[in-house]
């Protein structure tokens, strides 16, 4: 069985795609926390659960497609599922695209909390 580590190995190009894909999902974002939404969370929280759904199976085809609102079962070697809620990815995402010394430490404390943001959002180095 191949490790954890490969089954996240990209090349530059996907990197590159990938990159927009989650770009136009955090400005999505943003557009949405301007508005009130605390009697609509739960809705939102949905909608973003299959929006990365989504992003993570076009990344990684051999995982599972099902669009579940509250996990997301991982590459074959990977059995454990996990809950991606809005906020803790919110953070991976304003870490990823703005960067400041506070958010880089809130995206590495994220990526060894939730490997799916380690499927998800590539680390800015490699953008």
């Amino acid at each position: 069985t191949h490790s954890h580590a490969q089954s996240h190995t990209h090349t530059h190009a996907q990197s590159h795609t990938h990159a927009r894909t989650l770009a136009c999902t955090h400005t999505h974002a943003h557009s949405h926390a301007r508005t009130p939404i605390r009697t609509n969370a739960n809705t939102y929280a949905r909608a973003h659960a299959r929006t990365l759904a989504r992003a993570h199976a076009r990344t990684f085809p051999g995982a599972s497609t099902q669009m579940h609102t509250q996990k997301l079962t991982h590459l074959s070697t990977h059995k454990q599922t996990h809950l991606c809620t809005y906020s803790h990815m919110h953070r991976y995402l304003h870490a990823h695209f703005h960067g400041s010394a506070s958010s880089a430490r809130t995206a590495r404390l994220t990526r060894l909390a939730c490997g799916c943001a380690e499927s998800i959002v590539l680390d800015r180095a490699t953008v």
